[in-house]
């Protein structure tokens, strides 16, 4: 019986919730099973592979875990795939409700004039107008923001970091939700990453050539023995 591993760490659900503020959002909930399912294929291999059948032999245990393992890696990368979109499409639609409640989404006919305006100032100017804007609520000027920065003019700050702060500042519980699912998210991808390592490390190598070897060899003298037979039947 092989020696049993540990398992890595980051598969615990419970290393992941510490660093959440908002373990209700169902996409994290959702990072969460997918976290479990991971624990749960990684438990399965090692038993796999420490436990012992007196009747197959070192190589057929080697070819039995190399089954195991593919299925199994399959399944964890299809869950890890599947909550790492939902993480995606869930920060795109907070992003834009964030902006909705930061007054960012409605249309404002002046700013391709605000543009120009700022973009003629000189870098001193601009960055105070922007900060007078920023201060004052100014949605217009903000929204205006929302551009690259030769239609603007270069400031001391990024632009989009600049929008990113008043959008922030208005709408915390959306961004926090953001924030969690970002952590969330870099959470499964290493412990996705750890279990791929882990999982791989489990496979003894040596044994699947050997027994593969095997298996075609024993698979060619069937062969040689059914011509064999089938010669000694002949009339």
């Amino acid at each position: 019986m092989s020696k049993t591993k540990l398992r890595p760490p980051l598969l615990n659900p419970s290393t992941m919730q510490g660093n959440i503020t908002n373990p209700d959002v169902p996409e994290v909930a959702g990072v969460l099973s997918a976290l479990g399912q991971l624990t749960g294929l990684w438990d399965g291999l090692d038993a796999v592979r420490t436990t012992s059948d007196p009747l197959i032999t070192k190589e057929a245990a080697a070819l039995r875990y190399l089954d195991n393992y593919r299925k199994a890696t399959a399944l964890a990368t299809q869950a890890v795939r599947s909550a790492g979109m939902k993480v995606l499409e869930a920060k795109d639609r907070l992003r834009h409700e964030a902006r909705g409640r930061a007054g960012l989404l409605a249309t404002y006919p002046d700013g391709q004039e605000l543009r120009t305006v700022l973009r003629s100032m000189s870098q001193k100017d601009r960055d105070a107008a922007i900060l007078h804007a920023v201060s004052n609520g100014d949605h217009a000027v903000v929204a205006a923001l929302q551009a690259h920065e030769l239609l603007v003019g270069h400031t001391s700050r990024p632009l989009k970091s600049i929008v990113d702060d008043f959008i922030a500042e208005r709408a915390p519980e959306e961004m926090s939700r953001i924030a969690d699912l970002d952590s969330a998210a870099e959470h499964l991808q290493l412990a996705w990453q750890m279990f791929a390592k882990s999982v791989e490390g489990m496979r003894d190598l040596q044994g699947e050539r050997d027994g593969e070897q095997g298996t075609k060899a024993a698979r060619e003298a069937e062969a040689k023995l059914g011509l064999a037979l089938r010669g000694a039947a002949a009339p």
